[in-house]
Parts: C-alpha cells; structure tokens; sequence
C-alpha cells in the first residue's frame, strides 16, 4: 500500500524586511492511509509550520525552499486556484486549537453548517454528524452562536465540521490544549474513533506527551527543525533513544527519580535554527561529545526507530546492558 503522506528533504523559511528565519531544515516523514502520527517537541521547533505546508497555508512570508510534500497523489507545492481549493475541500482537514478561532461569531452554528455542506440535506447530515460526536441537542446546537457553546461543546462542533467531509488527512494542530484535563481523553477518544470509521489518517500535534503516547501508532520528535526520532509510539514512551526525547519524559509527572523529584531540562531551545553542521541540541545534551559541535547526524535506524544521534550508539549499548 502506497504512503497517504509523503515528505521529502523539505526547507522552510520566514522572510521579513529585517531577517530570514529557518523553520524546518531537511525534513523527511512517510505516513500510511490510516495512520495516527503524533508530532512533539518544544514551541517553535516547527511542529505548525510543518502542518501549515501540508495544507499550502503558510502565507506571504513562508518560503518553502526545497522539497516535496505529496498527499494523496497530489503535488501539494505545485496546486494553486481550483485545484488547490480541490484539495482542502476533499482531501484534507483541520482541527485548531481554538475552536472559536475557525468558527463565525456572527452566524448560528445552522448557518455555517449549511453554507459547509451547501447541499439540500445539510440539516441531516448535520445532525449526523452532530450525533456522532455526542452532541444530540441538535436544535439547540444550530441555533446557537458560537459564544453560546463551552469549550468542549466548541470543539466538538468544529470536529463534526471537519470530519463529516470524510477527508483522507486530518490535521489536529494541540486540539486538546484549551480544554479543562477531564475532556481531554473524551475529545481524542472521538477522533481516533471517527478516523478509524471513515479511513482517515491522522496528524495530532501537541505538548501533552501522554495523550500522544495514548492515541498515535508512530511519534515523531521534534527539535529546532528537524525530526530527532521517530518511532512506535509504545517504544518511544518506554525506551526512548535520542538524549531529548529522553529528557523531556524524565521530566514528565510519574517519572520521578528515587528521591521523588522530577528531572529538568537544562537550557534552552536556539532561539534561531542554525544551517551549519553541529548538532542543535548539543549545548543541551548530557552525553554531547567533540563530534556534536561539527556534524550533524544522519538518520539511523535503530530497531524500529529512526533517530539523529551523534551519540547513539554509545547510548543505545548503555541503554542495553
């Protein structure tokens, strides 16, 4: 089966009147039909730009530079006009953190629903969509405004919208982050859910490593650009390999140390990517050596994993003792 999602070596840039600034460098990630993929890492280490090119929506100052990014047979960088519209009306969908950010404050939810759908049977197959995502006061949902609705209700609106267009892709950019931590479990538990029903696979982008490593079959780990590993989403909770994706578990809740105290991770992340050759993390890095500040590591398959590592054979032979 051939992959849903396809990138290849992609270079992103943001240019202003002042400076340009490198968001993503020489990214690579395949993604089969039906595929829950979860993206972590730290702000600006290029989790929505690599989201917002998928979708052609980086804007005016975005340049993609180098690469290719394929969905669905479709050269995504090449579509413009009619085709481009084609594309995000069919192919793909999105899920935003704010659902208030994607919704019209000035129409009723029937409204939106309507000019979505802009068929004769919008209203059923609001309804149904509307059921699926627990949300059965239909009438009351429809004639109510956007502010009306609570967080929860808010977001499960907006997944009905995207997901009744039964998209190939869904891109879910922190969908869980504005809501309160007891509706969590339930919003993700929807979307897998609803993807898996219609053969959608499924981009979810986020800090909260627990409900990424509950959810995704893969993870991806992200660090001032670039991926740094990426893995089955069991082994990266357990056994992850790369110094980062390490030190940001050790210092998630219930990963204690002996004494009882978290572990923190020192530093922080470049506050621009460097194209030179060292590894971005090595300032960071606990087992950084003299090759860190002068190569940057090709990707290496370990196991089931693939990771950039100068270190990583050293590491993996501790790990296995």
């Amino acid at each position: 089966m051939s992959d849903l999602l396809t990138v290849e070596n992609l270079t992103v840039s943001y240019h202003t009147k002042t400076r340009e600034v490198t968001a993503l460098l020489d990214v690579s990630l395949s993604l089969a039909p039906g595929e829950v993929f979860g993206i972590v890492g730290e702000s600006g280490c290029g989790k929505s730009t690599f989201s917002s090119v998928i979708g052609h929506l980086l804007g005016p100052a975005g340049q993609v530079e180098s690469g290719l990014v394929e969905v669905a047979g479709h050269n995504v960088l090449a579509l413009s006009g009619k085709t481009l519209r084609a594309y995000r009306s069919n192919d793909i969908a999105y899920v935003f953190q704010d659902p208030m950010s994607v919704l019209d404050p000035t129409k009723t939810l029937g409204k939106q629903y309507r000019r979505l759908l802009g068929s004769s049977d919008w209203k059923q197959k609001a309804i149904d969509a509307l059921n699926h995502v627990g949300l059965g006061d239909h009438q009351r949902v429809l004639s109510s405004f956007p502010h009306q609705l609570s967080g929860g209700m808010a977001q499960r609106v907006v997944i009905a919208m995207a997901l009744m267009r039964m998209p190939k892709l869904l891109i879910a950019d922190e969908p869980t982050a504005a809501l309160d931590a007891s509706i969590r479990s339930g919003v993700m538990e929807l979307l897998t859910k609803w993807c898996s029903e219609i053969g959608a696979a499924m981009l979810i982008i986020s800090h909260d490593i627990p409900i990424i490593s509950r959810f995704c079959d893969r993870i991806g780990v992200m660090y001032a650009g670039r991926f740094v590993e990426i893995g089955p989403a069991a082994e990266f909770i357990t056994s992850p390999l790369h110094p980062y994706p390490i030190a940001l578990l050790a210092s998630e809740p219930g990963h204690e140390g002996e004494d009882g105290v978290l572990q923190s991770l020192e530093g922080a992340p470049p506050l621009s990517i460097s194209r030179d050759r060292a590894c971005a993390f090595a300032d960071r890095c606990a087992h950084r050596d003299d090759v860190c500040t002068s190569d940057f590591p090709a990707p290496v398959k370990v196991g089931s994993s693939t990771v950039s590592c100068c270190r990583i054979d050293a590491i993996h032979a501790e790990a296995t003792r």
